[in-house]
């Protein structure tokens, strides 16, 4: 039987994952209706769990459990993700920003920025998913749901100018009892996520 996890999103401030793409007088801006979406997700938690594993991004190889997980260039991973939501969990704001000179510490001249961010609206709860794909063994399951957990819990941002308050997120499991049912409880996780770094370190 194929799992889903369903992870919590909160969310300390604003957030901007730009799309790149200058719309309606503004430079940038983020997605309307999914401005938290699978991608950016998924890019933080494979981060995260790469710091966790201690390896590059690259350095788990093809049959690494990181590449087992997230993917790697030519194959997708046993995992998918979706966008966090529903739409109505989140308000688009305009920013306007600057940038300071590291000389001078004056405004650049032509660095103003019309921009767009998101904020998670006031007693709303955003969420997401990560869905198995593929079919998997009961250790392999339990290997990768540690991982993921502990990945979540490593996010601590996503998006851009996080050097400016913004981006500040927390990640957290939705119902514990998903994460118990494949073996993975709270006090193994650790000892899982451990055991894999130090494999991966021989």
């Amino acid at each position: 039987m194929m799992i889903t996890l369903t992870f919590t999103v909160d969310a300390g401030g604003p957030f901007a994952v730009g799309t790149g793409q200058p719309s309606g007088g503004l430079d940038d801006t983020v997605r309307s209706q999914t401005p938290l979406p699978a991608s950016e997700i998924k890019g933080a938690m494979r981060a995260a769990a790469c710091v966790l594993l201690d390896v590059n991004r690259g350095a788990a190889g093809p049959g690494g459990v990181l590449n087992a997980i997230f993917g790697a260039e030519g194959s997708s991973g046993a995992w998918a993700w979706t966008d966090a939501g529903p739409e109505d969990c989140f308000l688009i704001e305009k920013r306007s920003r600057t940038r300071l000179s590291q000389q001078t510490g004056m405004v650049t001249r032509e660095s103003l920025a019309a921009t767009q961010s998101a904020w998670v609206a006031a007693g709303k709860q955003p969420t997401f998913a990560i869905e198995q794909l593929a079919h998997l063994d009961d250790g392999h399951i339990k290997e990768h749901v540690a991982l993921l957990v502990a990945a979540a819990h490593a996010v601590t941002a996503v998006g851009s100018w996080r050097n400016r308050g913004m981006g500040a997120v927390s990640f957290r499991p939705a119902d514990w009892n998903e994460v118990q049912q494949v073996g993975a409880a709270r006090d193994t996780i650790v000892a899982i996520v451990a055991g894999l770094a130090n494999a991966g370190a021989k």
